[in-house]
């Protein structure tokens, strides 16, 4: 369950924030054997063996560099990590998320990346503004991305020509009520069979809140980890689900319960049964992969009195700060993002490649699917939509679990929605 994972996640930090912080800087030093380096990664299977690969493809081009791979599930990663990290064990290159990062860097566990930056060792020439400052805190380099990517509303096109309703229903003045509207019409028009959409309030999907809140001018969080929204914000999140729910329009609490235990491929997205929901644009092949009978395709995240609220996000590499051979998982790193050998097993398994030149050659890789989704990206972009993300505070995950604990709370109505909103501020006050 996700609340209990994200306890179990805060309960590690908690024990990662009494271990003796590290010197920063790690060493430099020389060897005139084989280096080894640990690089820890989240992922399943599919992924495992995108990694086996590249990882075969470096050694074969630096014989004197070996690579031990650790993967992780998602959900236990970060757990892991900073277990490995209280205990002295960390690997020397770490997958990295923004959500994480700053916790991570104030503890000294990451090494800062400026210098080999400055040095080419890991060359950042042609990589995007937005990208190279989602690795940055307060001026200094901590993580290189592996992939860029935003979030939009995948569509059923497959249900909606069943039901008679135009795609063009997305788009012009595409508003949060509309939104709303075109999910009732979904489920009452299929007389249930359908969903309009999914229950974002629930678990709770921290993207697909944040836009609401940046579409309102506001945020989830300010740049120095303060909740960026108001009590009136927070009602109408809630009210929103409330009103799809009573409407038919997403499933019951009970159902959304359930649904929170399982995974992505046992979800109702995936059984074709729900009209349109968020999610980031690199996942629309694997998800069109497990839906052969259903065509989808992207549409933008709904708008609020014209204002909208994407944002630019991905995923990263940094390198421990502790690590014996900074210079070669500085290289390793830059082999990762920079070459045609790593980007062309790699593709957009993080999101979209930061580099130019590389988006350039994968798009050329790219099936229809994923096309589709490199689009919708380009297009976000001319439209100057994805400005920066603002990073989380380090409690960000008891913070989002105190959220889930209200919504679910209002959702099973054992508490009204006022109620709801009046105790997630009471209560989040206590972790500042």
């Amino acid at each position: 369950m996700k609340k209990l994972k994200l306890l179990a996640l805060a309960a590690a930090l908690a024990v990662l924030a009494m271990a003796p912080v590290w010197a920063g800087g790690g060493g430099d030093k020389k060897s005139d054997g084989p280096v080894t380096l640990r690089f820890a990664y989240w992922g399943g299977d599919a992924r495992i063996e995108i990694y086996n690969q590249i990882v075969q493809r470096y050694q074969e081009d630096n014989p004197n560099v070996r690579i031990t791979l650790e993967p992780s599930s998602w959900q236990d990663y970060f757990t892991k990590l900073s277990t490995q990290v209280a205990g002295g064990g960390a690997p020397d290159v770490i997958s990295m998320h923004p959500r994480y990062m700053r916790y991570y860097s104030s503890n000294n566990v990451l090494l800062p990346l400026d210098n080999l930056v400055a040095a080419k060792t890991i060359d950042l020439s042609n990589f995007s503004d937005g990208a190279i400052n989602m690795g940055k805190i307060d001026g200094k380099t901590w993580m290189v991305s592996t992939g860029t990517v935003a979030t939009g509303i995948f569509v059923n096109e497959t249900i909606f020509q069943e039901l008679g309703i135009p795609l063009t229903r997305f788009d012009g003045n595409f508003d949060w009520a509309a939104w709303e509207k075109l999910a009732i019409e979904v489920a009452q028009k299929s007389n249930g069979r359908y969903t309009g959409t999914g229950d974002d309030s629930f678990t709770p999907n921290d993207t697909a809140f944040t836009i609401f809140m940046r579409s309102r001018g506001k945020d989830f969080f300010t740049p120095d980890g303060k909740i960026a929204f108001d009590k009136a914000d927070l009602k109408e999140w809630l009210s929103l689900f409330d009103r799809l729910r009573k409407a038919g329009a997403i499933g019951t609490a009970q159902h959304s319960g359930e649904a929170a235990n399982q995974t992505w491929e046992q979800s109702d997205q995936v059984a074709g049964t729900v009209g349109f929901w968020f999610l980031n644009a690199n996942r629309l092949r694997i998800y069109q992969d497990q839906m052969p009978k259903h065509h989808l395709i992207m549409k933008r995240a709904p708008n609020y009195n014209g204002k909208f609220g994407e944002y630019l996000e991905g995923s990263g590499i940094s390198i421990n700060a502790k690590t014996k051979y900074p210079q070669e998982a500085a290289k390793f790193i830059n082999y990762w993002v920079n070459t045609e050998r790593s980007l062309e097993l790699f593709r957009i398994e993080h999101g979209f490649p930061a580099s130019s030149v590389m988006n350039k050659y994968v798009y050329g890789l790219l099936d229809a699917s994923n096309r589709l989704a490199s689009q919708f990206m380009d297009d976000l972009a001319s439209k100057g939509a994805i400005p920066d993300y603002v990073l989380p505070p380090d409690n960000w995950t008891e913070i989002l679990n105190l959220l889930g604990q209200e919504s679910q709370a209002a959702a099973y109505g054992n508490k009204t929605i006022d109620k709801a909103v009046d105790d997630f501020f009471a209560q989040v006050t206590k972790l500042y």
